[in-house]
């Protein structure tokens, strides 16, 4: 269970098994502004999920160079300086998936961006 209270100038967040008592106090002092939430939230790893694994089987390895690099906020040109001073236009290359993505390559990418090599290989 999770309670949460919100005023102008208070934020309160109790999480886990709350005392009956302690939650009629909250309600009776915040009775407009108390949210409660049963239940248990679940967290799951995002890779895990069947909606990654769709999302991911129509992408390729320059996609996914690309979406590194944008959440990042960096240009081609500062990743081409990151894996080794490859030119802006070979970064491009390597997101439209003209220029192939080497072995080598791939783990310099994994380097800059520290996610697994096998992110940047095709299957």
């Amino acid at each position: 269970m999770q309670v949460r209270v919100k005023t102008p100038l208070i934020r309160v967040e109790i999480d886990g098994e709350i005392p009956q008592d302690l939650l009629e106090v909250v309600k009776r002092d915040f009775p407009e502004e108390v949210e409660i939430l049963e239940g248990d939230e679940e967290y799951v790893d995002y890779f895990e999920t069947d909606f990654h694994r769709e999302t991911a089987a129509g992408m390729t390895p320059g996609d996914i160079v690309r979406i590194y690099r944008e959440n990042r906020g960096w240009t081609q040109a500062e990743l081409g300086r990151k894996i080794g001073g490859v030119a802006k236009q070979n970064v491009s290359k390597m997101e439209r998936g003209i220029r192939r993505i080497t072995g080598d390559m791939a783990i310099r990418l994994a380097r800059v961006f520290n996610v697994p090599v096998l992110r940047f290989i095709a299957d």
